[in-house]
């Protein structure tokens, strides 16, 4: 069964959906299936990681979407194949109709299952992956609540800014609550695995103390790898990478600090790169 991860913050801004894509696209590098179910209207990591695989052509108004998927009850008619190793379920379209479906077809948001329907649909695909990552919106919704119960694991993402932090705060308060509902009901509640520390700057005492801030707040599971801020990270999120091309030196650096903080994510969750089969693309 796939390890199913969520990145989360209740702000927007802070990172979330360039970790799900670039982690998306790292792991299927080493060689794992990986499925993106992008539940952000926003839908910035659907278009980043279908323009990296040069397959906008496929995304139009007629594509199937996250929202098709859950109102059709039915994830594998919305899947979208990227590559050998990577899939997608895309966000095309408004989902705040999906409240009121949840509603007419459960009752009321104290309906036991209110929280879990994904859980039920994602079961019904998760066998085809090795991980399955949730790119939620920055609020304590129903599609975040859904995401995190339909999850193993939950990771904070903390911009070095003190709402960002307050924000991570606010979403580990949530999964912890949902992981005890869930321990209470005998379902194997989702984890919050830890914190990642984002476009940290040296530059400025204020972003340092922010810095001890998290760590204090956090303690251990607070990642000892952090993301600093560089341009490159910045230029991902209007221009993709380019599978094609060969990377820059400016591109490997960036990367190579979310190749070492994913090393340290799989190690804290047990997991290990040792049998897998990595790809080998010309971009490396």
């Amino acid at each position: 069964m796939a390890i199913k991860m969520v990145f989360g913050n209740q702000k927007g801004g802070v990172g979330k959906s360039t970790c799900s894509y670039l982690f998306t696209l790292l792991l299927s590098l080493r060689g794992y299936k990986v499925l993106l179910i992008d539940m952000d209207k926003q839908a910035n990591s659907t278009h980043w990681l279908i323009n990296t695989f040069n397959k906008l052509h496929l995304l139009n108004e007629n594509t199937p979407t996250i929202q098709d998927a859950i109102v059709n009850e039915d994830f594998r008619s919305a899947i979208m194949p990227l590559s050998e190793n990577v899939d997608i379920i895309p966000n095309g379209k408004d989902l705040d109709g999906i409240d009121i479906f949840l509603f007419k077809k459960l009752g009321d948001e104290n309906h036991p299952a209110f929280n879990f329907y994904l859980r039920k649909l994602v079961s019904e695909v998760e066998g085809d992956y090795d991980f399955i990552i949730w790119d939620t919106p920055p609020t304590q919704n129903t599609y975040t609540k859904n995401a995190l119960a339909a999850s193993d694991y939950a990771i904070g993402v903390v911009k070095c800014e003190t709402s960002s932090l307050n924000g991570a705060k606010d979403f580990q308060d949530t999964t912890v609550t949902l992981g005890k509902i869930m321990e209470a009901i005998k379902l194997k509640p989702v984890q919050f695995a830890g914190v990642i520390i984002y476009l940290f700057s040296s530059q400025g005492t204020l972003r340092k103390e922010v810095v001890e801030d998290i760590r204090a707040e956090f303690g251990e599971l607070a990642y000892e790898n952090i993301i600093k801020a560089r341009d490159r990270i910045e230029r991902y999120t209007k221009t993709p990478l380019d599978l094609e091309s060969k990377l820059d030196h400016h591109d490997k650096n960036a990367l190579k600090m979310y190749e070492e903080l994913l090393d340290e994510i799989l190690e804290r969750m047990g997991i290990h790169n040792e049998n897998r089969e990595s790809k080998s693309y010309s971009i490396f």
